[in-house]
């Protein structure tokens, strides 16, 4: 319609069916199709999924700390309440999937993996609309790695106000070496002010073994004239070394 900044997305996803998540599974939390849930945080434990499914829509967010968890279904994460919180937040976890769901945000990052290792990204759909906290309406990123190693994002959407798929080894409190990321089959739009991929600019520890193939870069382009932004981005900023 003319207007980038609202687009009409279609994706097609697997049956349900072939999901791999049984109805009868003690360890799923599932939200149900046709159905609107207000949760404003959602805590999986070691083992649990949350399973969003179809033509349900979940206003909340997920964070795991600390554990083994999965997040699936085709449903729609609308992430609530809307400043400052990231849509999936997952600290110091290990062994996770993320799989199938729509992920909406506004502000503070769709997806964040953070000093989390062997977490598995696949059919991943986070969209980061304009960012009404912020004038330039970016500061939203979609698809953030940090200080994480052994993960995988394959066949991936991603639609940001910000960086679209961002590597970082220290920001904040999350530190720690970065290493063994592959992205394969892939999809970024990044509207303002970001980059498709990029590494940085917060590097203070070290970056080896990144993988890029088959990634497809709609855009990377914007409105902020101080906001360095690229296809493919290399911001090593900081005192750590890139490597492979």
């Amino acid at each position: 319609n003319g207007n980038e900044k609202n687009l009409l997305l279609i994706f097609a996803n697997p049956l349900q069916s072939e999901m791999g998540v049984a109805d009868d599974d003690p360890n799923v939390i599932r939200y149900k199709a046709g159905q609107i849930y207000n949760q404003e945080v959602i805590y999986p434990k070691d083992g649990q999924t949350v399973f969003i499914e179809g033509g349900a829509i979940v206003y909340g967010r997920i964070e795991g700390n600390k554990t083994s968890c999965h997040v699936n279904g085709p449903g729609v994460l609308y992430c609530y309440p809307e400043y400052n919180y990231k849509g999936v937040y997952l600290l110091d976890c290990y062994d996770c999937t993320l799989k199938n769901t729509i992920v909406l945000n506004k502000s503070a990052w769709a997806t964040a993996v953070c000093q989390c290792t062997g977490v598995q990204i696949d059919n991943w759909h986070a969209i980061s609309t304009c960012n009404p906290y912020d004038n330039s309406g970016v500061n939203n990123d979609t698809c953030d790695l940090f200080a994480s190693n052994n993960c995988t994002v394959t066949r991936s959407f991603s639609y940001s106000h910000d960086d679209a798929f961002c590597i970082k080894s220290h920001k904040f409190s999350w530190l720690g070496k970065v290493y063994d990321i592959t992205y394969d089959d892939c999809v970024s739009y990044a509207v303002d002010g970001g980059n498709g991929i990029d590494l940085g600019y917060e590097l203070n520890e070290d970056v080896s073994n990144i993988t890029y193939k088959n990634i497809y870069i709609c855009r990377s382009n914007g409105t902020r004239g101080e906001m360095r932004r690229g296809g493919i981005a290399l911001h090593n900023a900081a005192a750590g070394i890139v490597d492979g």
